[in-house]
């Protein structure tokens, strides 16, 4: 009869799902504004202001290095990450290791990740944003120096708080009460071997009868 399902797993496969279903809809998106050359599908403002955003773009192509390599490989590993974290979190549903392997395999991967981006935003971004949208200042400098701002403080403060739930998953299924409650289980994937030695066990306790 198999065990009932913690409480806990339901949970996490719940927030695994959303947040995956998220990522990967954020990171489609991301996709096909990088394949139209970051230019918005849906028409912003006025001309003037899509014009200021391009020249903006083109300066921090240039300022900050490997930049369209990092968007494309960050786009590509959070593809990944998200298909993997709908698949642990499916895993986790059905109460199997893998699921609880998986997770944390993501946490670690998408912590790792996360922190090059901060280190990454804060050492090249950050630095060429005041060049990057200096037009937006000459023409209004109080929104402009507003908008630089903003941009910085939310740069850093996203980098930062994305990595809020891959650290939440560390501690809640890396515990060791956790591990030991998948190895605990380990008969609901009964092989061959476990099979034969639970029949041997029978045999033994019907000879000593």
């Amino acid at each position: 009869m198999p065990r009932e399902r913690p409480t806990l797993l339901l949970v996490v496969a719940i927030f695994h799902f959303i947040i995956g279903g998220l990522g990967l809809g954020t990171d489609l998106c991301g996709v096909v504004n990088f394949a139209a050359g970051g230019k918005s599908l849906v028409p912003m403002g006025s001309p003037q202001q899509a014009q200021q955003q391009e020249e903006a773009t083109r300066i921090l192509e240039s300022k900050a290095p490997a930049y369209k390599v990092v968007q494309v490989v960050t786009l590509g590993l959070g593809f990944v990450l998200s298909i993997a974290l709908l698949a642990a979190g499916f895993g986790l549903l059905k109460v199997q290791a893998w699921g609880r392997s998986l997770s944390l395999g993501y946490a670690v991967v998408s912590l790792l990740a996360k922190l090059f981006t901060a280190v990454y935003t804060i050492l090249f971004i950050l630095p060429s944003m005041d060049e990057a949208f200096r037009p937006m200042i000459q023409q209004n400098r109080q929104v402009g120096e507003m908008a630089v701002t903003v941009g910085k403080i939310g740069a850093v403060a996203g980098a930062f708080v994305s990595m809020i739930y891959p650290i939440a998953v560390l501690i809640l299924l890396g515990r060791p009460s956790v591990g030991e409650y998948f190895r605990d289980d380990r008969p609901r994937g009964r092989g061959p071997a476990r099979r034969r030695d639970e029949e041997e066990d029978e045999e033994g306790y019907e000879d000593e009868e």
